[in-house]
């Protein structure tokens, strides 16, 4: 307050200020070697914040108004909060709001934290959901789900941080997305790098919110993504030092980091040639491993698919088991290869239910078996059991001469967790490390299979899988590292890659 008063000559500056005998509300971090932190909080006058405190002069010249979810858990702040929110809408500001869920700061239960959470989006034009509190924030573990019922409640735009696994930005319709920067970056301390990349995105998205008449629903994606990797690397270069409001970088620290990072958050590399169609056929596995059939005639969606197999050239079709069958008699004399998956989607069968459903697939004529692997026993460091399973399935299928992929599924681990997954795998022999089974709460990104290419080294396959859709994405994967690339859009990418060779 001294350094305040002695820097301000306008008296205004004290209007704000009231002094009384309440606690200062600080926080207490502790900061680990890896730079992520713990917080304690002493809390105090920022709970006694009153209706009566709020003016309209506290928002003169304002053109955006930032709120959280921890005020509104507890009177009288949380009706101040609310007439700050309402005031502000009136003047249409811009509102952004980041839940900012805390379950030590809260005597509540989930249950109404979810209820403030969502009053919150409510009022707002962009919110930000961490990973950590999508399901208290949103209602849902799963992904889309929780982007539907965000988006029910009149959210223009929403941001998802995802820690390691980036980030991304949905409107409803499309979705955008950027990758983490922890390969880029050494990280210090992660005190205030959700903070940073916040005020980048309001940074970015406030010009873009005026043009539009006070809304963001006409922002076209281009412009979405450009803010989202822009608040991305801001949120990336805060973690390069210590504490929060001195580590947030300069704008021009952050576009020279952007024009000079090999992040693959620079999506458009120029490439010197394109493979043939015969080279990219050879990388694609065709897959269909819905549960339904989108047909009348139940077998013609294998059908379908063996044939574009067949026109193409593709490496194999992956199939559930129960299709293993009907693929070999379709694909026989083709040199096709027909593969199936194994503890699929969740694996989360016991190793010997895998082992039984392995033999059983390879029996029926699957040439390729891949096996999502115990994600739980991952992440709970149990890596003898990861081990055996791995090991196990390894062994049934190479007796049989069968090629043999680990599903990692990438979207639920940590860099650490992905790390020893490949080593387990390597160092047991599987074929191919593969990204994810497309039915996670993300599918393959390019830094992971830079991570897994680095992990396994040239002795090991890595496949990418989920979520790519394009020949762009398909390119950059295998610029990445991965030789073999799982998708059921096999087809597009391949007509994509004829006309780029028709067109030059």
């Amino acid at each position: 307050l001294a350094i305040v008063k002695q820097q301000s000559d306008k008296e205004a500056q004290d209007d704000a200020i009231e002094r009384s005998s309440r606690q200062t509300t600080i926080v207490f971090g502790s900061v680990w070697e890896d730079g992520h932190k713990e917080l304690c909080f002493y809390r105090g006058a920022d709970r006694c914040l009153e209706p009566n405190d709020i003016s309209a002069a506290l928002l003169r010249g304002a053109k955006c108004l930032h709120y959280g979810s921890i005020t509104l858990l507890e009177e009288p702040a949380a009706s101040a909060q609310r007439k700050a929110m309402k005031m502000a809408r009136d003047m249409r500001l811009m509102m952004t709001f980041d839940p900012n869920y805390r379950p030590t700061l809260s005597p509540k239960n989930e249950e109404t934290a979810h209820c403030v959470i969502t009053e919150g989006f409510r009022y707002c034009h962009l919110a930000k959901v961490s990973q950590e509190e999508w399901r208290v924030a949103t209602g849902h573990e799963d992904l889309q789900a929780g982007i539907q019922a965000v988006m029910k409640e009149g959210v223009e735009l929403l941001v998802v941080s995802r820690g390691e696994n980036g980030a991304l930005a949905t409107n409803g319709e499309f979705i955008v997305t950027s990758p983490a920067l922890i390969r880029d970056i050494k990280v210090v301390e992660t005190t205030g790098a959700g903070d940073g990349f916040m005020a980048a995105m309001i940074t970015r998205l406030l010009p873009e919110f005026e043009k539009h008449g006070g809304s963001l629903k006409g922002i076209d994606e281009s412009t979405v993504q450009a803010a989202l990797d822009y608040a991305n690397a801001v949120g990336g270069l805060t973690c390069t030092k210590a504490g929060a409001i001195p580590a947030l970088p300069t704008a021009s620290e952050v576009e020279h980091f952007l024009s000079t990072t090999s992040n693959a958050i620079q999506k458009k590399e120029i490439r010197s040639s394109l493979p043939s169609a015969q080279e990219l056929a050879q990388m694609l596995d065709h897959t269909f491993l819905k549960p339904y059939c989108r047909v009348r005639d139940h077998d013609a969606d294998i059908e379908r698919l063996c044939q574009e197999a067949r026109q193409f050239g593709f490496a194999m079709v992956a199939v559930n088991p129960a299709q293993v069958e009907r693929c070999v008699k379709l694909l026989a004399g083709t040199g096709i290869r027909v593969g199936a998956a194994v503890g699929f989607p969740l694996g989360q069968t016991t190793s010997a239910v895998k082992a039984f459903e392995t033999r059983d697939a390879i029996q029926r004529g699957a040439t390729e078996i891949d096996m999502v692997l115990n994600i739980r026993e991952l992440q709970q460091g149990n890596m003898d059991v990861v081990k055996s399973e791995v090991e196990t399935l390894v062994q049934i299928c190479h007796d049989s001469n069968v090629i043999c992929k680990v599903i990692l599924e990438t979207c639920y681990l940590t860099d650490g967790q992905k790390v020893k997954a490949c080593e387990v795998c390597r160092d047991a022999g599987v074929d191919f490390v593969k990204s994810s089974t497309g039915l996670g709460t993300a599918g393959a990104t390019v830094e992971d299979i830079l991570l897994m290419r680095r992990t396994v080294g040239d002795s090991v396959g890595v496949k990418a899988s989920g979520g790519i859709r394009d020949l762009e994405c398909a390119l950059a994967m295998i610029d990445a590292g991965a030789n073999r690339i799982g998708t059921s859009c096999g087809v597009s990418i391949m007509q994509e890659l004829l006309r780029q060779q028709a067109n030059p």
